[in-house]
């Protein structure tokens, strides 16, 4: 179980960082603060992050499919 959470851990952090680069971007862009806008972002890095990491290789080995 510890392996399981050292592999996913980068991963999670990431996606954190990512979401929030990409939340503050938006918030200045577009100087609108929204909830929705925010749940709109997560869900989409939820979806496209892990199809990123699979297609370029360095998923960890919780996420591979046998």
């Amino acid at each position: 179980m510890p392996s399981t959470l050292r592999q996913l851990l980068p991963h999670f952090f990431a996606m954190f960082v990512i979401y929030g680069i990409v939340v503050i971007a938006v918030y200045m862009v577009f100087d609108v603060q929204s909830f929705w806008i925010s749940l709109a972002i997560a869900l989409g890095i939820a979806i496209v992050y892990p199809s990123t990491v699979r297609s370029l290789g360095v998923e960890p080995e919780p996420w591979t499919r046998d």
